[in-house]
C-alpha cells in the first residue's frame, strides 16, 4: 500500500510533474503571475513557495488522516 503524499508544488505545473502512482495525495500550490515556471533559479525569491502556509499543510494532513 502506497503511503499518502502531500506535495508542496511551487513553480512546477502539476500536470507535468504529478504523481505516477495511485497513492492518496494532495497537491498544495499557490499560483503567482509567473507560474508555472521552469527556471533553475527564481528571480522572485520563491514567492510561490513562501505563499504556502503551515495552515495549508495542516489542513491537507487532516484531510488525509
Amino acid at each position: 500500500v502506497a503511503a499518502p503524499v502531500i506535495a508542496l508544488e511551487g513553480p512546477a505545473d502539476i500536470r507535468e510533474t504529478g504523481m505516477l502512482n495511485k497513492a492518496p495525495h494532495i497537491y498544495i500550490s499557490k499560483k503567482v503571475f509567473c507560474s508555472p515556471c521552469i527556471r533553475n533559479t527564481c528571480p522572485r525569491d520563491m514567492e510561490c513557495m513562501k505563499a504556502i502556509s503551515v495552515d495549508d499543510v495542516m489542513n491537507a494532513v487532516r484531510k488525509l488522516l
